[in-house]
């Protein structure tokens, strides 16, 4: 070979060097690690996030797609270390994923600050795993993998500030009802808090702020290691469980260089009560078709709250039913406490015998004086078939002797459940009988009491030896001040012939006159 020969061919190996090396991209990634929001306080319990950012090394570069591919980070986990410092790590390895060139991926690790930890900055280690692809020949599409694992100091700065607990929670909101929730909550820190406002915060549509979900209460200033009580009006729904509901509380506060700073959450359990509720008891009624009536029962308060000021109502749902009065006072009754109740029920005499439904509320106050209404209490009650007002006896048999005149007895009885007033009875006879008086008045007749009706009857002479009827009916008023006639009762009175005691009143009377005619004449005759 010639010199022009090799100075050929090493020229031509110029020209094709360049081509060989840009076959082959190499490359990769370069992560570092930053926090921020490193700031923590003794007693917390967070999540520290730490961010891993990708920016990628390019050794040689190429095509575009393969040069992303010796960026990225692939499989990427990280696991933290607090050795040597008191903060606690209670999250093991995290897997993070794939980190490109360019992106950053968050690392989440819950620690904990123990109380008394002193403040100052503290250096946590933080080991990141990955593997990458260093190189790839474009020609032959080979790959040269391979696994890296790196340290990184992670700084926390533990600050001693204004830091919340809640220490105490309690609540009397019942199920269906409106309540307080009340939050006792310290400033454990060592400094005061400012213009502080507590959140609370209730994930369930089962506990609800009036409308809204959560709620504010202003405290404004917050000395260290003291307690406010903060109260929020809540709502459990009627589909609310007797169980314990997770609420979320925050304080949002300014510091002592007026930054604004908000608190970690706090956890709060509510648990509703059972819902305030009634039982009816012992219902018992005399009701009649034409009667005024009573009813009676019992209510027991069932808890889990006390009821003041209880009253029971009624309502007959009927047009023939009408209750005298609508409520009933019970007083205050306590859970478990019971107490009568009596409602006087008009029933007309258009109502048709058969069972009734009644309707009872009890109205009452809660413990914060705010008017309740329990739900419905439904009570059945019997009305029974109507019966006469009175009953109408006669001791012995009413005779009359034709042609004379006699007084006769009846006894009248209340055969009502209540008592009547302004009684008078009235009674009609038909010739041959007549009355000389026909009203009598008997004033008031308790229930089953029984008092004596005496008219003066006379028999035409033209009777004959038979029996002729007498009715009676009777004015009187109810205790509801409606004034009644009674139906139409009748007694028997008996027309019999008169005893014969010798000579008839006329015969006598005239044997009398024809006497003294005789005595006259005489007497003129010796005169002369």
């Amino acid at each position: 070979m010639n010199r022009n020969q090799l100075i050929a061919i090493a020229f031509v190996g110029l020209l094709i060097a360049p081509g060989t090396a840009a076959a082959v991209v190499r490359g990769s990634p370069d992560l570092s690690v930053f926090t921020p929001d490193n700031s923590v306080s003794p007693g917390e319990q967070t999540t520290l996030n730490v961010q891993i950012q990708n920016t990628g090394d390019v050794d040689v570069g190429g095509n575009p797609s393969l040069v992303s591919q010796v960026t990225t980070a692939r499989g990427v986990t990280a696991s933290l270390d607090a050795d040597g410092t008191p903060i606690e790590v209670e999250t093991g390895q995290t897997a993070v994923g794939t980190i490109q060139d360019g992106q950053i991926q968050t690392a989440g690790f819950a620690i904990t600050v123990p109380e008394g930890v002193e403040e100052g900055t503290y250096e946590l280690e933080m080991e990141v795993d990955y593997s990458y692809t260093s190189q790839i020949a474009e020609t032959t599409q080979s790959y040269q993998n391979r696994e890296a694992s790196k340290t990184y100091t992670v700084e926390v700065r533990v600050e001693d500030q204004a830091r919340f607990r809640v220490i105490n929670t309690s609540s009397n909101v019942l199920v269906g009802d409106e309540g307080t929730v009340t939050l006792d909550v310290r400033n454990i820190g060592s400094q005061p808090a400012r213009d502080a406002t507590v959140n609370l915060r209730s994930s369930t549509a089962d506990i609800r702020f009036g409308e809204s979900a959560s709620a504010s209460r202003f405290v404004g200033n917050w000395s260290a290691g003291e307690t406010k009580s903060v109260e929020f009006e809540a709502t459990a729904t009627n589909s609310a469980a007797t169980s314990s509901y997770s609420l979320t509380s925050s304080v949002q506060f300014e510091d002592t260089d007026g930054v604004p700073a908000r608190s970690n959450n706090l956890s709060v359990g509510v648990t509703p009560k059972g819902e305030q509720s009634f039982s009816l008891s012992n219902v018992q009624s005399n009701l009649r078709v034409g009667e005024e009536g009573t009813v009676t029962g019992t209510i027991t308060n069932n808890g889990p709250q006390v009821a003041q000021n209880a009253v029971v109502t009624v309502q007959t749902n009927s047009g023939t039913l009408s209750s005298q009065e609508s409520e009933y006072a019970l007083g205050t009754l306590r859970p478990n406490q019971s107490a009568e109740f009596e409602f006087t029920v008009d029933v007309s005499e258009s109502a048709d015998p058969g069972a009734r439904q009644l309707t009872h509320t009890v109205e009452y106050q809660n413990g914060d004086s705010e008017d309740r209404t329990s739900k419905s209490l439904n009570s059945r009650v019997q009305i029974n078939e109507s019966r006469d007002r009175f009953s109408v006896s006669v001791n012995d048999s009413l005779e009359v002797p034709i042609g004379n005149s006699e007084v006769v007895a009846v006894n009248v009885t209340n055969n009502g459940e209540e008592p009547l007033t302004d009684v008078s009875a009235k009674a009609y006879v038909n010739d041959p009988l007549s009355l000389d008086d026909d009203e009598a008045f008997l004033g008031r007749l308790a229930p089953g009491e029984t008092k004596t009706v005496r008219v003066s009857a006379s028999v035409a002479g033209s009777a004959i030896n038979k029996t002729y009827p007498m009715s009676m009916d009777f004015q009187y008023e109810r205790p509801n001040g409606d004034t009644e006639i009674s139906e139409t009762y009748k007694v028997p009175v008996s027309a019999v012939e008169p005893e014969d005691s010798g000579l008839p009143i006329t015969g006598i009377a005239l044997g009398i006159v024809a006497l003294l005619v005789i005595a006259g004449v005489v007497l003129y005759r010796r005169r002369q």
